[in-house]
């Protein structure tokens, strides 16, 4: 059996965890952020995606870890230069 060949450049998939889902207008960051997956969170950060982004509410990921008081996702925010 031949094996499957990746489909995405690395430019690609980054441009790809940043975009931005439908509802809610919301990135792979902000979810992270409202399901309290820091793993995730810690993942998407290590590439360079965009750490201010705004969700339909004006939102960054950050605020939505700091109004679930999520204090290990708000260092991890911090630590990758997220800006407060």
């Amino acid at each position: 059996m031949e094996k499957a060949k990746a489909t995405f450049t690395a430019e690609e998939f980054v441009t790809y965890l940043d975009k931005k889902h439908p509802e809610g207008n919301e990135s792979s960051l902000h979810l992270a952020c409202k399901n309290d997956s820091l793993m995730l969170l810690q993942l998407l950060v290590l590439n360079p995606i965009n750490l201010e982004s705004e969700n339909e509410r004006g939102e960054t990921p950050l605020l939505v870890a700091i109004e679930r008081e999520q204090e290990n996702a708000v260092q991890s925010l911090l630590e990758a230069g997220a800006s407060i």
